[in-house]
């Protein structure tokens, strides 16, 4: 066989081939800062599965994916740039060889989580099914993602949604430095049965016999007809990473799977000297582009806050939220309960932007665990309101490629606890996609999680994780204390250009509160003073803030007047309205229902010690819950979460306290 598709083939590969033989000779004169992971002898697989793909199809890849890049489109420049530290790589020189991400060629990231970009890919096959396109996604990823949590939750999503995606594992024999018999108890395209869905194994160092399976699997897809596993059996002649001594296995194993080099097998299928012509056309370029990269700006530090978090977008209240009481300034005389401004935020999100879609468990038939999304599927149908299985690394995993690829995706997840079984989604992708796509990906999706502090719960139902999600740069978390910002705050979170966690409280399922009709919109990042005062201020999030209003009102029967200053987001943080009821009153108290040490309460006292330091006439407080787990019994919740008279207890310290700081 002498045709155009087998000098196609063999460019690709002479081209990854080339790339990653002039990025080991770099990394040894010293051009490339951290490890570099190679796929020497996996290019038939990256070759074989993009020439079937169109350029509006999408792939995710691994920490081993230059391959997969350049095959897809990737630009040999700007790789090389992003390689060796320079402003014009696809992360502006931040993030080096493992994150290469780039929208114009479909390319949703590679990541140096293994398994990482598989729910990825269902979201973007999610996403293509929602909008109507006949796009395809592709997985790719090693056997030793196959043990992962992630495979098996995003092969049982994709077969039960029926979705446009092809999981491709390239299995190269080893995870890391193990053997596959050692970690993998069946093959991995056995793994497909299953899930109902059919999986192929196929030579990986074949390239042609790749294409050949890879073209019916994504003709597959393309035609409605749902996922498909490929194995590609193939192998990395160069270590896990560049240096890597290989102790773990012998020469004579190496040696024989060179003898199977993918393009040594192809060349025959060329027309003579074809193949050495492409070779030497494709190291000439590579020099080129490598010497051009190097001829390019460093990445400096300025740059370091850059592509962090997007702009906001969209119509939001330019001025300050002034006025008194939960949902402070929100007159209207329409009165709801918090529940209730869940569905009518999300309704009017999605008559006003068709992109915007809602699933989670039991969302759709049930109308939500807490019945916060009743009513939304009889409205919108099955497509944009959808039940998922339990699965939150998946969903979130799904909701990051549905944001990357045009949608506005809003999760449910039931608890705050359940999100630690999608950290990795969260942190390591939500969180970093901009930042690692050098600000060319955006991903505006929401995460609702519940909060039940206060509801007898448990440990495991009832933590108050703020803390630990606003610590995290690319996250923004917002924790609403009343129906008009529960309200308001969702609707800017699903029009917000990054993901954001809206922390929902189920101690106010119950609260009712005015909510303004038409397009109520509460800005991310603002706080509200809910009730002015000048002797000392009270500031919370949240289920506490009504424990600090109640504490006001019995501060007020003392005679004491106390400022409650409700903060509603805590990343961003508005440190203007903490610094400006300091100023106001000069003393501090900071309550929470999540855990004292460490907690977001240390921020605020650090922030009031800084740049407030001038004008604080007492220590701050902080009134939070012991550094131990959430109790179940209601005796014992209501030990652990601080009430309105320990808070008013700590005020009155602050007001008998020895003077502290410059303002005395």
């Amino acid at each position: 066989m002498k045709d155009d598709r087998a000098t196609r083939l063999y460019r690709t590969m002479a081209l990854i081939r080339g790339f990653e033989t002039a990025a080991a000779r770099l990394l040894r004169a010293g051009e490339l800062s951290g490890n570099l992971h190679l796929s020497l002898g996996q290019e038939a697989v990256a070759a074989g599965v993009c020439d079937v793909l169109a350029p509006s199809d999408t792939i995710t890849t691994t920490h081993r994916g230059h391959g997969h890049c350049l095959a897809k489109g990737g630009d040999p420049r700007r790789m090389f740039a992003e390689l060796t530290g320079r402003v014009t790589g696809y992360c502006k020189g931040r993030a080096g060889s493992m994150h290469i991400a780039d929208p114009g060629s479909g390319i949703l990231g590679a990541t140096a989580i293994v398994g990482g970009g598989l729910p990825i890919a269902v979201g973007a096959a999610w996403s293509a099914q929602v909008r109507g396109t006949d796009e395809v996604a592709v997985a790719f990823f090693g056997d030793g993602a196959v043990a992962e949590g992630a495979f098996h939750e995003s092969l049982n999503l994709a077969a039960l949604w029926r979705l446009p995606v092809v999981f491709v594992c390239e299995n190269n024999q080893y995870a890391e430095l193990l053997p596959t018999d050692m970690h993998l108890a069946a093959e991995p395209y056995r793994l497909a049965e299953p899930y109902g869905i059919p999986g192929v194994r196929v030579d990986g160092n074949d390239a042609l016999a790749v294409r050949a399976a890879a073209e019916a699997a994504v003709g597959r897809a393309r035609s409605g007809a749902g996922p498909t596993l490929l194995e590609c059996v193939t192998y990395r002649t160069s270590g896990h990473y560049e240096g890597d001594p290989q102790r773990y296995r012998d020469r004579a194993e190496v040696e024989e799977w060179r003898r199977r080099d993918p393009l040594d097998r192809l060349r025959p299928a060329l027309p003579d000297g074809l193949a050495a012509e492409i070779d030497a056309l494709t190291e000439t370029s590579l020099e080129a582009a490598a010497a051009a990269a190097l001829g390019d700006p460093e990445a400096t530090a300025v740059d370091l806050l850059d592509d962090v978090y997007g702009e906001h977008r969209g119509p939001v209240p330019a001025a300050p939220v002034p006025a008194t009481g939960p949902g402070a300034g929100h007159r209207s005389g329409r009165t709801i309960k918090y529940r209730e401004a869940v569905a009518e935020a999300l309704g009017e999100e999605m008559e006003r932007d068709p992109a915007v879609v809602v699933f989670g468990e039991d969302v759709a038939r049930a109308g939500g665990t807490f019945l916060a999304t009743r009513g939304l599927l009889d409205r919108f149908g099955g497509s944009r309101v959808r039940d998922t299985p339990i699965s939150e690394g998946a969903l979130i995993g799904a909701a990051v490629g549905a944001a990357m690829t045009g949608l506005r995706p809003v999760v449910e997840i039931m608890f705050a606890d359940f999100l630690t079984l999608a950290a990795d989604q969260l942190v390591n992708h939500a969180a970093k996609m901009r930042s690692v796509s050098g600000g060319e990906f955006s991903v505006p999706m929401v995460v609702r999680v519940i909060g039940a502090a206060g509801k007898a719960a448990g440990p495991q139902h009832g933590q108050s994780l703020e803390g630990w999600l606003a610590h995290v740069p690319g996250l923004k978390v917002v924790a609403p204390g009343s129906p008009a910002d529960l309200k308001g705050l969702l609707k800017s979170a699903v029009r917000d250009p990054d993901p954001v966690i809206v922390l929902e409280s189920l101690a106010l399922w119950g609260l009712k509160g005015e909510v303004p009709g038409g397009d109520h919109l509460v800005p991310i990042g603002r706080a509200a003073v809910t009730r002015p005062g000048t002797d000392v201020s009270l500031v919370t999030w949240g289920a506490a803030h009504a424990r600090a209003t109640e504490a006001a009102r019995l501060l007020d029967l003392d005679g004491i007047d106390a400022e409650v200053v409700d903060l509603r987001s805590l990343m961003p943080l508005d440190r203007e309205a903490v610094l400006a009821t300091l100023r106001r009153t000069g003393r501090l108290v900071v309550v929470h229902d999540a855990v004292a040490p460490y907690g977001p309460g240390a921020e605020i006292a650090a922030l009031a010690a800084g740049p407030g330091f001038a004008w604080l006439k007492a220590p701050v407080r902080r009134v939070a819950p012991p550094f131990a787990h959430v109790p179940l019994p209601e005796p014992l919740q209501r030990a652990y979460y601080p009430g309105a008279e320990e808070i008013a207890a700590a005020a009155r310290e602050s007001l008998t306290a020895a003077p502290a700081g410059a303002g005395r």
